[in-house]
């Protein structure tokens, strides 16, 4: 009953908060052949001169309005002062919204998407019509979503200051990174996340017939299978110039619903080039998609706004 009275109140906060854009503000979203995206404005838009912009991006299956109710951002908007944008990923011949961030999520259709190109033609969008400080634009992304958050940041050149990835990963390491620009990274995992494991044990294959069953069998076996969250974290702290060994909280946060403990250890490496930062929360029993306090979006996006481009 807890649960419920937790969703019905973010719903609310989330639908709510749409009809409080900034006074006589003229809205176009960006030309693309895709759905628009949802958009939410601070109610002082007019008064500041530039704005830090969050792009949220929706997992595997799923679309914009699912991703603004799971997360609950919407409700940060005012209070920590920012524009959201959740954008809509490409339909596969199963209906089914996708990122085609990487080698294994989530273009097994070959339909040849260039979300990179997309997305980071949006960030423009925002930054050219919509007072975005360049400096400040942060990600976070949910599975599907998240893998293709760590592919703007590494792909992209200078584009993003930080990101969040909640259950995601990446095929892509460190040292294949076009961008040598340092951003905030914080990483988000349970530890009884079978969907995108922290610690992956299928081959690629199997673990998508898994996950998502059996017509995935005759996909591509010989395609990147992603990597462990650690393992990901730890090598975009050593690119970052980090401290080698990292400090670390057992047991410092309670972000989940229905956990009666602390069930988030922190991995926090310090002394990043530029003041960047790098965080690994990991949660214990927590699933793919676990549901969240409020405190975990007020810590999120707190971590993000640490850091912006130098």
């Amino acid at each position: 009953m807890k649960n419920k009275t937790y969703l019905t109140f973010v719903f609310i906060s989330i639908f709510t908060l749409s009809a409080s854009w900034a006074d006589d503000l003229i809205y176009a979203p960006s030309k693309a052949k895709r759905a628009s995206e949802k958009v939410f404005f601070p109610k002082k838009f007019k008064q500041k001169k530039k704005w830090p912009l969050v792009i949220m991006l929706h997992g595997f299956t799923g679309n914009a309005t699912g991703h603004l109710f799971y997360t609950g951002l919407g409700a940060r908007v005012n209070k920590d002062g920012f524009i959201l944008v959740a954008p809509e990923g490409v339909k596969n011949q199963f209906g089914e919204q996708f990122w085609a961030a990487d080698e294994f999520c989530c273009d097994w259709y070959n339909k040849g998407v260039d979300d990179l190109s997309y997305l980071t033609n949006l960030i423009d969008h925002y930054i050219e019509n919509y007072r975005v400080d360049p400096k400040s634009v942060y990600i976070v992304g949910h599975s599907n979503g998240g893998f293709m958050a760590y592919s703007l940041a590494c792909q992209s050149d200078s584009k993003v200051a930080g990101i969040a990835v909640i259950s995601g990963s990446s095929t892509l390491r460190s040292t294949e990174c076009k961008n040598k620009s340092p951003f905030s990274l914080l990483h988000i995992h349970g530890t009884s996340d079978t969907t995108i494991e922290y610690s992956p044990t299928q081959l690629f294959t199997d673990s998508l017939v898994s996950i998502f069953g059996q017509r995935f069998k005759n996909v591509d076996k010989n395609r990147s299978p992603y990597l462990g969250g650690r393992q990901l974290v730890t090598s975009y702290a050593a690119k970052f110039g980090c401290n080698e060994v990292p400090t670390e909280f057992k047991n410092l946060y309670n972000f989940t619903l229905g956990a009666k403990f602390k069930e988030t250890d922190v991995s926090s490496w310090a002394g990043c080039q530029e003041g960047s930062k790098v965080e690994l929360w990991l949660m214990d029993q927590a699933p793919h998609s676990p549901l969240f306090h409020f405190r975990f979006k007020r810590k999120l996006i707190e971590f993000l706004f640490q850091f912006k481009l130098p």
